[in-house]
């Protein structure tokens, strides 16, 4: 079900989304992490299932310029292999367009398809299962 919240320090504004989604946004406006969604094209989106406990949308920058350095520097990164062959699993493929896969869902079912991360320095770090 849509949710609807004015969030408090946002001069009145109101945001809208899943409950999920809803709580990741509250979360970025009270740590000072302006709302990313009106910087983006939604091309495309697979929906949360029970079976993959996960959703994600694709995205491309509306200016051409990611909002932070991490997504810039995924965008450029070649494609990885991900730890498992899924049709649907496109977080891990960055596009020529500067479009990035965002995804949101359960932990052990996000981390289950990464098979790196960047660190501060930009440089790619392998997860492992430590």
């Amino acid at each position: 079900s849509e949710v609807h919240e004015a969030i408090e320090g946002t001069s009145g504004a109101a945001m809208s989304g899943q409950p999920t989604e809803l709580a990741l946004l509250i979360g970025a406006v009270k740590a000072g992490v302006p709302d990313p969604r009106p910087l983006y094209h939604r091309l495309q989106e697979i929906p949360f299932t029970s079976d993959r406990k996960r959703m994600e949308v694709k995205a491309r920058p509306v200016g051409g310029a990611h909002s932070c350095t991490a997504f810039t520097i995924a965008a450029r990164r070649p494609k990885s292999s991900p730890r498992k062959v899924n049709p649907n699993n496109s977080a891990a493929a960055p596009t020529v367009d500067g479009s990035l896969y965002f995804v949101k869902g359960m932990p052990e079912a996000v981390l289950a398809e990464c098979s790196s991360h960047t660190a501060a320095d930009g440089s790619s770090t392998p997860l492992t299962d430590q």
